[in-house]
């Protein structure tokens, strides 16, 4: 299943259905890359995976069993104490942006409701879990020296900001996305899709030209695309 921002979006929606108003009740961290936790709603308990592995990165469900190391991590740490017995508010997928935002209902250190946000960037390589109070970052799964971060600052403290944005148009708008489209002048057009409109990978390009060629078959004199 490709990565991309519209699969991710989708994926967000359905876990939303699925996590509104649950409970936190367990954190672990297996490995450097990988947080398990554990919910409980409707009396019923899951293990929700968010990994941030350069090639397996992934928000979802789980049932496998992992051995936790004897001493949790730092960011595992983290989480513990700002998550225990929060309640999840929300999960949404940031607009074309392989991003899921998970939202907390938690409190603070005099005991009050505050809101907290999980970010969970499933971007291959640079992959990364970031958790922020109002949208300030408390701390990170992977970190990096202030002086390799050239584009956003991910340190404690720090105002979370997206990544740069890519120069293509913006899939959502409808209007944009069609003169895009339109300006199409022949060549691979899942290429053209890839380069030039944000949210898709590659995967995913190919199966909106497929469907597209295939679908104008009959209306048009355009080649037949077996596969690409």
């Amino acid at each position: 299943m490709p990565q991309d921002a519209i699969t991710l979006s989708k994926l967000a929606l359905e876990l939303n259905g699925i996590l509104q108003g649950a409970k936190v009740n367990k954190i672990t961290q297996p490995s450097a890359e990988e947080i398990i936790m554990g919910v409980y709603l409707g009396g019923k308990s899951a293990k929700l995976a968010i990994c941030a592995n350069a090639s397996f990165s992934r928000v979802g469900f789980t049932e496998r069993e992992r051995k936790n190391p004897a001493v949790p991590p730092a960011f595992c740490m983290l989480l513990r104490k700002h998550l225990a017995s929060a309640s999840i508010l929300s999960v949404e997928a940031i607009k074309s942006e392989r991003i899921i935002k998970i939202t907390f209902d938690a409190k603070n250190d005099f005991l009050e409701s505050v809101n907290k946000q999980m970010y969970c960037e499933v971007m291959g390589k640079y992959s990364n879990v970031i958790f922020c109070e109002n949208d300030v970052i408390l701390g990170s799964m992977k970190t990096s020296p202030l002086e390799l971060e050239k584009d956003r600052v991910i340190l404690a403290g720090a105002k979370y900001a997206l990544p740069k944005p890519q120069e293509k148009t913006y899939a959502y708008d409808k209007e944009s996305c069609l003169q895009t489209l339109l300006n199409f002048n022949g060549g691979n057009l899942d290429e053209y899709i890839f380069n030039n409109l944000k949210g898709f990978a590659p995967s995913t390009a190919k199966e909106c030209a497929y469907t597209f060629y295939n679908k104008t078959l009959f209306e048009t004199n355009l080649p037949k695309v077996e596969e690409f």
